[in-house]
């Protein structure tokens, strides 16, 4: 075979996966797309500059599939080589690189790496040095979001907020993108302990939860529940059991279902009296009322008197959903929960 026939070949044979590539990405069928995406980047080497925009692009298509498919590792080395690929040839402050970067962002936090910041802040002040707000704003979502899930509270503040804020005043609070920060946002200002913002944030999170379709009711419902529960936290219980009672709503759909425990109770601190116990065990059975609160407490075994009597303390101040029957809320009898401290 001659050599403008070898060129042809490998040509072709690049054009076919570079086409299936294509073709499995329309239709979402990820296994196939990694697949297509690796063949093409190993069909691509043979025909174009291995330094050049070609391969760099077919490495960043090639990492974003390894990263829908939790190949982390596998990800930041092609992303690696594409952004100095990328910075070799438009240079360290080109638009092109910033995808690169949010990339790179995305897999070194899954690996745990701290650069992973660096990266978003870069990808994030590049966009604004070309005016790209609404790139900034989902730039710092997408951060935001991922440090949330990776439970580095500080960075996904350092994110969250000014996602929130642009999209909220862009967009209205009404724009799923303004819920979802505010969502992430309130927990984290809640597991601060700063519940006041995070009623204020979560309150505002509803607004863009109102669609009857499953995810948005999802998102409705975990809204409510936290927002329960940061009620609950300021003593405004009776708020709380709005939220209760509508999440049991959504969840039966009109018809059945049994009661969720939302908010866990709390556990009065030992130095404000003498009988609370450090450890133990016990089974506190009871029954919950049409609005969710614990009543008729009984201890069916306990390892102590103080686990005992703690025990039913805290069960006391717990907050379910209330049980619904036929779209209504009735009473839930003989419901038993094991409380176990000092594990």
């Amino acid at each position: 075979m001659s050599a403008a026939e070898d060129a042809a070949a490998s040509k072709a044979s690049f054009q076919s996966a570079y086409s299936a590539y294509q073709e499995a990405k329309a239709v979402r069928n990820w296994s196939m797309a990694r697949g297509s995406a690796e063949q093409a980047l190993i069909e691509g080497l043979n025909i174009f500059d291995e330094a050049g925009d070609n391969v760099a692009n077919l490495r960043l298509n090639f990492a974003r599939e390894l990263i829908r498919s939790n190949e982390y590792p596998a990800a930041k080395e092609q992303l690696t080589l594409c952004l100095a690929a990328k910075e070799a040839t438009k240079g360290t402050e080109s638009r092109d690189i910033v995808e690169i970067l949010v990339e790179l962002g995305k897999a070194e936090a899954a690996i745990g790496n701290p650069e992973a910041v660096e990266h978003f802040r870069r990808a994030r002040d590049l966009s604004s040095v070309y005016n790209d707000y609404d790139i900034v704003a989902n730039i710092n979502l997408t951060a935001g979001n991922i440090f949330f899930q990776t439970r580095q509270d500080a960075d996904a503040i350092e994110f969250l907020k000014p996602a929130n804020r642009y999209f909220t005043n862009q967009h209205g609070k009404a724009d799923l993108r303004s819920g979802l920060s505010a969502l992430n946002l309130g927990r984290l200002q809640q597991l601060q302990g700063d519940s006041q913002s995070a009623l204020i944030t979560l309150t505002n999170a509803l607004d863009a939860f109102t669609l009857d379709q499953p995810r948005i009711v999802d998102l409705n419902i975990t809204t409510r529940k936290m927002l329960a529960i940061v009620q609950e936290t300021l003593g405004k219980s009776e708020i709380a059991t709005a939220q209760l009672i509508e999440i049991a709503k959504l969840r039966a759909d009109g018809g059945d279902a049994d009661p969720e425990l939302v908010y866990g109770g709390r556990v009065p601190p030992a130095s404000q009296t003498d009988d609370v116990a450090i450890t133990g065990s016990a089974v506190i059975q009871f029954d919950i009322d049409a609005t969710g609160r614990v009543v008729n407490t009984r201890v069916v075994s306990s390892s102590s008197d103080m686990a005992k009597t703690t025990g039913e303390k805290m069960v006391a101040t717990q907050r379910y959903t209330p049980k619904m029957k036929s779209g209504k809320p009735v009473e839930a009898k003989s419901i038993e929960f094991k409380f176990d401290l000092g594990k």
